[in-house]
């Protein structure tokens, strides 16, 4: 006998078919039982996490008990790194001892550095909710980064490519410092690799240079 299987929220108990016509299609998703004691997969990725039962429409219109609750959780929320629509990277090569700080936060009292704000560059979300970089990591070429409430929750590892490997500086505690130098070869970027878990998404700032 052919029926139809709903998933529908468990706080709703309907006796007959019309009673399930009045619920929205947000609130519950319905799929077709071909056989008895087959397996049928019901999709949930539109449905709200909550509690739901299953409940069976024969063709006469009956409907069954309630199933046993199920319970539908939120799944792992998607990593994403990119820049921001104004990021950018200018060096002006007629400058000599050009240095830059790359940080969450300007450096402290006068300072001889570019402050390069790395918020200013790149955009970090989890699903979606927008993350910041927070911390320094000393010594480690790499930041914190932090969720709304300041729960470090994955890391963002800084590099470069070309000729400017040995341009960075990652010793200070303030952030990393960036020394242009002018025997370049090829394109320059500044790279930003996103590490939550075992996961890597990696974003490339070109380096532009102006004189």
């Amino acid at each position: 006998m052919r029926r139809k299987l709903y998933l529908i929220p468990s706080n709703v108990t309907p006796s007959t078919k019309s009673q399930l016509d009045f619920l929205s299609s947000e609130q519950y998703k319905v799929k077709n039982a071909t056989a008895p004691n087959s397996n049928v997969e019901i999709p949930t990725s539109e449905l709200e996490p909550d509690e739901y039962w299953i409940v069976a429409v024969d063709t006469a219109g009956n409907v069954s008990r309630p199933s046993s609750k199920i319970t539908l959780v939120e799944g792992p929320a998607e990593w994403g790194i990119s820049l921001k629509s104004d990021a950018q990277f200018l060096v002006d090569k007629s400058l000599t001892d050009l240095k830059f700080l790359l940080s969450s936060m300007p450096p402290e009292g006068e300072s001889d550095y570019n402050f390069l704000d790395i918020n200013s560059l790149i955009e970090i979300t989890n699903g979606l909710e927008i993350l910041r970089v927070g911390n320094y990591v000393e010594g480690q070429y790499c930041f914190d980064v932090i969720d709304m409430v300041g729960r470090h929750v994955a890391n963002v590892v800084i590099s470069m490519t070309g000729d400017a490997v040995d341009w960075m500086d990652g010793s200070t505690s303030q952030g990393i410092v960036i020394s242009p130098k002018d025997d370049l070869h090829g394109d320059v970027y500044l790279n930003f690799s996103l590490w939550s878990g075992s996961e890597e998404i990696v974003e490339h700032l070109p380096v532009t240079f102006t004189n």
